[in-house]
């Protein structure tokens, strides 16, 4: 991916003749998607990258993008939380807390969106239908800690360091 593409995700340019108007960021709408990985890192205190995925999320939102995840991330994450946690009330909770607390827009999986997420050439189906959802939304960034897993959207993926270096 060329370092303009990733310049454009954080430091969008006003159109010319707009000058530098106060609102020349919105025409960009910056709509990142956290992979499920982020997000499961966000909420379980016990994992390796937990304070990244939560630095990573606060300077997101400090830097006003608007953070979407697949609809479909939340069934992978309440699955994933129930096992670690050996604790159905718990992950339940961990989840009600990432809706209630965190604005993250959940983005619905549609049927039209089976055929080319299983057709695409990522590695596992779940990345497809991220692919997917990421592609159909418009979405400028895929925040994810399994990059190459994406490689092939046109939708960029950014590792979470790579991604918390383009907003310092």
């Amino acid at each position: 991916m060329a370092e303009g593409q990733k310049g454009l995700l954080v430091r969008p340019v006003a159109p010319e003749g707009l000058g530098t108007h106060p609102n020349a960021t919105l025409l960009e709408p910056r709509r990142v998607l956290l992979d499920t990985n982020i997000l499961l890192d966000y909420l379980d205190a016990r994992r390796a990258k937990h304070s990244l995925a939560r630095e990573l999320v606060h300077a997101a939102l400090g830097a006003g993008m608007a953070l979407a995840a697949a609809a479909s991330s939340y069934k992978d994450m309440y699955y994933i939380l129930r096992r670690s946690l050996k604790d159905e009330v718990g992950a339940r909770g961990l989840i009600r807390g990432l809706i209630e607390c965190v604005p993250i827009t959940a983005v619905d999986l549609r049927a039209a969106d089976l055929t080319p997420a299983i057709a695409s050439d990522e590695p596992d189906f779940e990345d497809g239908l991220v692919r997917q959802v990421a592609e159909r939304e418009r979405l400028v960034a895929i925040v994810t800690r399994d990059a190459a897993a994406f490689a092939g959207s046109p939708v960029p993926s950014f590792d979470p360091h790579e991604f918390l270096e383009l907003l310092s």
